[in-house]
């Protein structure tokens, strides 16, 4: 049982190293990841979008105990939520937006769109809007923005977007936290702290999730401790304090239309959110 746990762990590792590579390839030519890294924001403002990746997720209560965070230090922020989730926690999508946060569209598997066919493609694109217009009770809803799984972008996704009019929300600080567990928790904060820092600004990225609930579910009993994101509110807690501390603030979002950026937290955002 051993050896099987390490090889199984190899080859994620493995896998994580390919997927790094090619993210390095594509930041060189800047063309097929919504990933930038290197963007420095202009303006006084100090805007950082909080965004959350592959939720909701019901285990030990994580997403709810986020919102709950959220509430506290009065912030908005931005949920990229997976479509096979939203349907298995229709209650938790609906007080995601009833809190007044961002709703984006985030695929309805967290199988990365870049080298799938354009029917499939589409497939994941309609299935996640259909599941959150359930969710919502609103057959008319339809997600102002979306993220790409995994970041990884093409130009027959771009068009598929555009096409259903909506904008490509990308980000500038990844901590890598989907390969972590709660032991690296402070090392998660500092990175993404560091980053908007740095850069005047931000769209830091923090998975309350981490695939669909089944894979999610079995990897936890798995004993896989990178899939237990227990820790993920008390890194949003100090992510938020800090930055408070330095300066920053969160965009308040417009109330018509409801819950989405008003023209100058757009225009903040413009090079990354387009």
């Amino acid at each position: 049982m051993k050896i099987a746990k390490i090889h199984n762990v190899s080859r994620q590792w493995y896998g994580h190293s390919i997927l790094f590579f090619l993210l390095c390839v594509c930041l060189s030519l800047n063309s097929c990841t919504v990933y930038n890294p290197f963007l420095k924001f202009e303006g006084d403002e100090k805007y950082v979008l909080l965004t959350f990746d592959d939720g909701p997720n019901n285990h030990k209560n994580v997403t709810r105990e986020v919102l709950a965070v959220l509430k506290k230090h009065n912030v908005k922020a931005l949920f990229n939520v997976i479509g096979a989730n939203v349907d298995r926690y229709p209650d938790i999508t609906k007080e995601i937006f009833d809190q007044g946060h961002l709703i984006a569209n985030h695929g309805y598997t967290v199988k990365p769109v870049i080298f799938r066919r354009t029917k499939t493609i589409a497939w994941e694109i309609d299935s996640s809007t259909t599941a959150l217009q359930y969710a919502l009770d609103d057959s008319l809803f339809n997600p102002t923005t979306f993220r790409p799984s995994m970041g990884w972008i093409n130009p027959r996704t771009k068009k598929l977007i555009k096409e259903r009019g909506m904008k490509i929300n990308g980000l500038t600080a990844y901590a890598f936290d989907t390969r972590r567990s709660a032991k690296a928790k402070h090392k998660i904060t500092k990175s993404l702290v560091k980053s908007v820092i740095k850069h005047k600004g931000g769209v830091p990225v923090i998975h309350d999730g981490i695939a669909e609930y089944y894979h999610l579910e079995k990897r936890v009993a798995q004993g896989w401790k990178n899939y237990d994101r227990g820790f993920i509110p008390e890194v949003t807690d100090s992510v938020i304090t800090i930055l408070k501390r330095e300066g920053f603030q969160f965009p308040r979002l417009d109330d018509d239309p409801p819950n989405d950026l008003t023209q100058r937290e757009y225009q903040f955002f413009k090079k990354v959110i387009y």
